[in-house]
């Protein structure tokens, strides 16, 4: 078995997985969920009283999974050009949407200035580098000791690139605090190739759909990764961006 994030904002959709799930993985495997703006909207939560309703729901049901204090939901800032000063307001507002338990932490853009005030953001939350489709991207956040960062491998996949190789570069680096999330995958395979090269997975309804037809995949078995250097070229990018 393996940690593993919801990404999601749906109860009904994380409860109705977890029902299924839960006989092959254990509570604590659950690291907590990943939010974004999108899927806030999808659930019909387009103001910040709402988001700060919906998360503090989120933040429960994770309690309730996990039976402790350690899970934690991720919020996005949403405007991904926002000043520094703009972002630590965000994070001093989200601080208090947590249930007492659970924690509610920050989902940032891979930006400079954003980066530089990581360690006032986290006197209030932790922070995660969201959207990352290249190494040295990676590294970079990396390098301002954010808790995570999360790499799209699917995406990634979709538009070409070798995930694989980037991603393995990444964990083979001396990370210090950082974590790897990966997101976006599209399979089975994609997921266990994330998990085998380090990364703890952000998993989404269209994977999540598939685990449900061969419970299997909640375990790590042997699974053939890329051993290429990497690339990084306009489409990495592209994304990135």
């Amino acid at each position: 078995m393996y940690d593993f994030f919801f990404d999601s904002a749906d109860i009904d959709f994380i409860k109705s997985i977890w029902s299924k799930i839960n006989h092959v993985t254990s509570p604590q495997h659950v690291r907590g969920i990943t939010t974004n703006p999108k899927a806030m909207y999808r659930i019909d939560c387009h103001t910040l009283t709402e988001w700060k309703n919906k998360a503090h729901e989120l933040c429960a049901l994770i309690s309730e999974i996990r039976e402790d204090n350690k899970g934690v939901v991720y919020v996005q800032l949403p405007n991904c050009n926002a000043t520094p000063q703009e972002a630590l307001s965000f994070a001093k507002e989200i601080s208090t949407w947590g249930d007492g338990q659970t924690k509610i932490a920050m989902k940032i853009p891979p930006y400079k200035p954003i980066l530089e005030i990581v360690d006032k953001l986290e006197e209030f939350v932790d922070t995660n580098v969201t959207g990352v489709a290249d190494s040295g991207t990676a590294l970079f956040a990396a390098s301002y000791g954010v808790k995570y960062v999360s790499i799209i491998p699917g995406r990634m996949e979709e538009a070409g690139i070798d995930s694989d190789a980037h991603i393995k570069q990444i964990t083979d680096s001396n990370l210090k605090r950082t974590e790897i999330i990966a997101g976006s995958m599209r399979s089975i395979n994609g997921l266990k190739r994330s998990v085998a090269l380090g990364t703890i997975p952000t998993i989404g309804g269209t994977v999540f759909q598939l685990i449900i037809k061969d419970l299997s995949a909640m375990e790590l078995d042997n699974v053939k990764c890329s051993d290429k250097k990497p690339i990084t070229n306009q489409k990495n990018i592209v994304l990135s961006s």
